[in-house]
């Protein structure tokens, strides 16, 4: 099997630096920590795009952590749901930023979940083209058999 030059070569630095260390995680972590301090004109930071809701609260005087990111599998919801929770959140005064971002957020999630199912409906269109059977394509797409039927 073919092997890029530039890859191996970075392997073997790699290999060649954790080695040092013993392959100690913590001790790697220290070191390049170290490294990293010494040039603070290499570091890079971008500020926020966006106020994020947390710190607007504890500007206010308000303790709360009102984020449910990477705590809710976004998948799960329909988008008619979504909309439901920020006209319940409109009612209870949230701040014109925060409704901003999360509408944003909304329709991304919207987008997403779109996408997805287009993709499965591609990928049984070319199941279909391999004649794979009906209740495969189901099984592996999670497309009801009725939406499968169609795309024949």
């Amino acid at each position: 099997m073919w092997q890029d030059p530039i890859v191996a070569e970075t392997r073997i630095l790699r290999d060649e630096y954790v080695r040092q260390f013993n392959y100690d995680a913590d001790a790697i972590f220290k070191d390049l920590m170290a490294k990293q301090a010494t040039h603070p004109e290499r570091m890079v930071s971008f500020p926020p795009r966006k106020p994020i809701a947390s710190a607007v609260a504890s500007q206010q005087g308000v303790a709360r952590d009102i984020s449910l990111d990477n705590q809710v599998d976004k998948l799960k919801y329909h988008p008619s749901e979504i909309k439901k929770e920020i006209g319940h959140i409109e009612e209870n005064s949230v701040s014109p930023e925060e409704k901003a971002r999360m509408i944003e957020e909304s329709y991304v999630e919207e987008a997403i979940i779109k996408g997805i199912e287009l993709g499965k409906v591609e990928i049984a269109k070319t199941m279909l083209a391999k004649n794979l059977s009906v209740s495969v394509i189901m099984e592996l797409t999670g497309l009801d058999e009725p939406t499968i039927l169609t795309l024949e």
